[in-house]
């Protein structure tokens, strides 16, 4: 049975993983996603190289980036606005899922 520990969270949503198989959460808006680590550092590149492509965007609040998913016919769609949100939140919960590797390893 999965036991999560929120490792980011702000008004839009937050990332977890859980403590026994490490699956990952993301949740955000209306969204929930699922990942292994390797899928969960995917996504978080994939995000990265959106924002980079739409920061120049003149319509930052216009719902103009999609990010396909694994289901057929399921596209998610967001602002650059939005978009830069998302990323805030998964650059954060990366950064303490790495400082809490960090933590394990020096303990071995």
């Amino acid at each position: 049975m999965c036991t999560y520990t929120t490792l980011q969270h702000n008004k839009h949503g937050y990332v977890a993983r859980c403590r026994n198989c490490s699956q990952m959460k993301v949740a955000f808006a209306n969204i929930l996603l699922s990942f292994t680590d390797e899928q969960y550092y995917k996504f978080v590149n994939h995000v990265n190289e959106l924002c980079l492509l739409h920061s120049d965007d003149p319509f930052m609040d216009r719902k103009s980036v999609l990010i396909p998913t694994a289901a057929k016919g399921v596209t998610m769609v967001y602002s650059p606005n939005e978009l830069l949100t998302l990323q805030q939140l998964l650059k954060a919960a990366t950064s303490r899922l790495k400082y809490e590797e960090l933590l394990v390893f020096n303990k071995n």
